[in-house]
This record gives structure tokens, sequence and C-alpha cells, in this order.
């Protein structure tokens, strides 16, 4: 073997050593609607695996009417809920889960967001107040959610102004004087990762310098909102005609000068669904009505399952390499863990930061259709997770064995306690017997 041969050899082994040594943000969303999206049989906090993710964000909080206090809407906060007490109690099980909180969202006007930004008093006072909040909750960082800059009632002038809030923002968590136990406030943002909705809203290449990481939203391409309505994939894998798809725009902002480990690419666990026009025709891009049975909400992969294991075909978008079924007259659009892992692929190829999953409760999280949270495994496969992910497991079981050993010792310890104090008394009580004293105390 030649020299060259030998080099070779070590640099695929070095690639690999580090291709597989990195970590990769597994961000989470859960939403404070995910109790009741399924009636009672809602995702609880207590129920998620805390392993699948690094981080773990939820959504939604909003603003206060001058835009400059974070609030959350009414019932989250309630005694009989103490849904942020529940959603730290993920902490118990792993207490290297990072927590954060999402402000905004589409239910967040978007005038609220530009009274934020409208002068430097106003970005400073919600600096502040985000900090005192964030630390009173324990949350480990803030995601912005603003749909959108400079539409929705909000002047073109907020696309400059939202750079100058994200900048003193993650100054003031920068120097903010930390608690003892806590790390620096992480700072993202969750956006649209469109061109057409850049171009209008956003400078990505310049927030990007002042945030830990962007959520690119890569889904919702296409929906019912469209004119005309047509039945189309709303988060394609690839395409050779559509440059709405997830590899050519994670390409894309690399090469406009996003930093690849500040790129999350987003993952739908949902479905978009179209009532057809024509039920006889039922190929992408048949002309449609609305939206199908979701009403708009999305089609949760743990109800889609059901429709595959009850009979219907899935199919596949030859260019786009992403299913789809048919259900009466419904056209449903949607991911399965091979178009998942083959996004994550994606991620784990070109050493971006990693994946969004939108969320939590969307994904098949009880197993009805077979194996727990297949698209969020999916995705793991995908970016060679799953060895970390047995190895908290792992640990974890061990943790548990260790500290139910300890908690046996301690009871054993108390046992010999108690049995020696009896053999005390007795002795005592023969002593006393003898002297015909009187025993004291209790």
């Amino acid at each position: 073997m030649d020299a060259q041969a030998v080099l070779r050899g070590l640099l695929v082994l070095i690639i690999n050593i580090v291709i597989t040594s990195a970590e990769f943000n597994r961000v989470c969303f859960y939403s404070g609607w995910s109790l009741y999206r399924d009636g009672k049989m809602g995702l609880a906090p207590e129920d998620i695996d805390p392993y699948l993710c690094t981080h773990v964000v939820f959504a939604y909080a909003t603003l206060d009417d001058t835009g400059t206090q974070i609030r959350v809407p009414d019932g989250y906060e309630t005694e009989e809920l103490n849904l942020f007490r529940r959603f730290h109690s993920m902490r118990s099980k792993n207490e290297d889960l990072v927590m954060m909180l999402s402000v905004g969202g589409w239910a967040t006007d978007s005038k609220l967001f530009s009274k934020t930004v409208s002068s430097e008093a106003n970005m400073q006072h919600f600096a502040e107040e985000a900090i005192n909040y964030l630390r009173k909750h324990d949350f480990d960082g803030l995601d912005i959610d603003w749909q959108f800059p400079a539409t929705r009632g909000s002047p073109p002038e907020d696309v400059q102004r939202y750079y100058r809030f994200l900048r003193l923002l993650q100054w003031e968590f920068e120097h903010e004087e930390e608690p003892d136990d806590k790390s620096t406030l992480i700072l993202t943002i969750s956006v649209d990762p469109t061109v057409e909705r850049a171009a209008i809203s956003y400078d990505l290449p310049r927030y990007s310098r002042w945030v830990n990481w962007i959520n690119m939203k890569m889904f919702d391409f296409y929906g019912h909102w469209n004119d005309p309505c047509v039945a189309n994939h709303h988060s394609a894998l690839y395409s050779a005609h559509d440059p709405k798809n997830v590899n050519n725009l994670s390409r894309y902002w690399v090469n406009k000068g996003v930093p690849r480990h500040k790129i999350v690419l987003g993952l739908p666990m949902y479905g978009r669904s179209f009532t057809l026009t024509n039920r006889n025709y039922t190929q992408a891009g048949a002309p449609c009505s609305g939206p199908g049975s979701d009403e708009g909400d999305g089609y949760p992969i743990s109800k889609l399952c059901h429709l595959i294991k009850n009979g219907a075909k899935e199919m596949v978008i030859a260019d786009k390499r992403v299913p789809y079924v048919i259900v009466n007259n419904e056209w449903i659009g949607y991911d399965n863990p091979e178009s998942i892992k083959q996004k994550a692929r994606i991620v784990f190829n070109n050493f971006l930061g990693g994946v969004m999953i939108w969320t939590l409760d969307l994904d098949d999280y009880k197993g009805s259709c077979g194996r727990p949270y297949p698209l969020i495994n999916a995705a793991l496969d995908g970016l060679n997770a799953r060895h970390g992910y047995n190895e908290l497991i792992t640990n974890a079981k061990q943790d548990q064995a260790q500290q139910a050993a300890a908690k046996k010792e301690i009871y054993r310890q108390r046992a010999l306690g108690w049995q020696m104090q009896d053999q005390q008394e007795a002795i005592h009580s023969q002593q006393s017997g003898r002297t015909g004293g009187r025993r004291r105390g209790w």
C-alpha cells in the first residue's frame, strides 16, 4: 500500500470520526394545546420521552398590548393546569434537557411585535422583562416566531428594526448577571425560509449573527390557502422543477451566508389535506376546492397512520420523494419515516445545525400504529444519533437502578437501626426491672 493510499485512508477515518461525533440539535416543539388536540387523550408533558430531544420548546407565549412584556394565553398558568411546572418536570428524568419558550406564532398579531421594535426604549424594556420572565419560569432560552415582519400591519422598516432588536437582545442575554446554576440564555428565531417570504420579511444572513440558530420551517410551502387551490405536497424533499423543497432551500441559505451550524431544518409531524374537485383526477397538482377533513389544521401522523394501516395506498411523488394518500375525495401529502430520515440526512451530510420537530404530539407518540414516535426516531436515524439516544436510555436505567439500590440500602440501615434500638430498649427494660426503676420518656 503506497503512502497516498494510507493518507486517504486516514483522511476518511478522521472525517468519519468527526461526522459521527458531531452533535446535532434536536429541537422539539411542544404546543400548549397538545393536551386538548385529541380530547382526553392529548399528550401531557409527563408522558414525553425526554431523551428524544436536546431542546424542548414550549409554544406559544404572546405579548401584552404594549409589545414589551411576555404573556401566556389564559389557562396555561392556572393552578388547575400549572403547565410550566409540568413542562419542566422532564428535567427530573434528563437533567441535560434544555427548556425554551417561544413567543409569537400566527395568533400573535404582527402589530404587537411592531410595537416591540418601534423604539430603542421598547426594545430595552422587552429585553429586561424577558430575562426576568425566563428566569422566573426556569426557561433556558427564548425563541421568537414573528409572523411576519413587514406584513399583517407591520411596516417595511421593521425588517431592519428586527435586526437591531435581535442584536440588543443577544447583548443583554450575554451581559446578564447569571444565576449561579444557570448558563447564558439562548436566543433563536423561527422563520418561513421560502425565498419569496424572506425577500419581504427577513434579512437572514444578518440576523444569523445575533442568534444561536434559526429554526427554518421547511413545511407549509403549499396549502389550501393558495390561489388557485391545487393538491400539492407542503414539504417536498427534492424537486427538479420547484425551488420550494428542503434540499434546495437549505443549500440556498448556506450560499447566501447563513452559517451551516445555525441552520436547523424544520420537520413536520403532520400532513396537509385537500378536497379534490374531481375524485378521478388524483395526481399531484390536481384542482381542489379547499382543505380536507382536518379543516386546515393539519393531519397528525398519529391519525394518518391508521388510514394506511386500514388499507389506504401510500404513493410517492417521484421527483419530490415524499408520499401521499387518497381517501375518497381527499388528497393528503405527508412525511413517512423514510422521507424524514432523508431530510435529517441532509443535515448530517452537510454539517447543518440540526432538526426542529413540529410538534411532539403530532407524531404517533403512543405507538398505536407500531413504534412510538416513528418520525422522530427516523430523524434520529438520519442524524446517526441512535447510539447517543440508546446510551442516554441505558444511563438513565442504570441511574434508576443505582437510586433504587441506594434507597434499599437506606431502608436496610433504618431497619437495622430500629432493630438495634429495640434490643437496647429490651436490655434497658430488663435492667430497670431488676432495679425496680421506672422508664422515662415517650
